[in-house]
């Protein structure tokens, strides 16, 4: 079943449709669906932290894929060693120095 029929199932049942098919089934087809459009929706997301039509949704973006990857900048995670996120902003402002001055 492609992707567009498995929403068009999705949401298109009616309450008897509803009745007949478990709920086990209808999460299952979900997810299913959810799995096989993962990776479109991280390169969409991985376009607009590049392409954005502005600041704030490249800054979004890119945000959602660095908390995603790394974990929140709030949270140390149990971790000794340095916080991956503070050290990728303290390279970038290091950088910045060394450009500006």
């Amino acid at each position: 079943m492609s992707t567009e029929d498995a929403i068009e199932a999705l949401t298109q049942d009616t309450g008897q449709e509803r009745t007949a098919r478990s709920e086990n089934a209808r999460r299952r087809e979900a997810r299913e669906l959810l799995l096989d459009s993962a990776t479109a929706a991280a390169q969409s997301i991985v376009n607009l932290a590049m392409h954005g039509d502005n600041e704030k949704i490249r800054f979004d973006a890119c945000k959602y894929l660095l908390e995603r990857s790394l974990g929140p900048a709030s949270k140390s995670h149990g971790r000794t060693d340095t916080d991956p996120i503070q050290t990728l902003i303290d390279e970038v402002m290091d950088n910045t120095e060394t450009t500006i001055g």
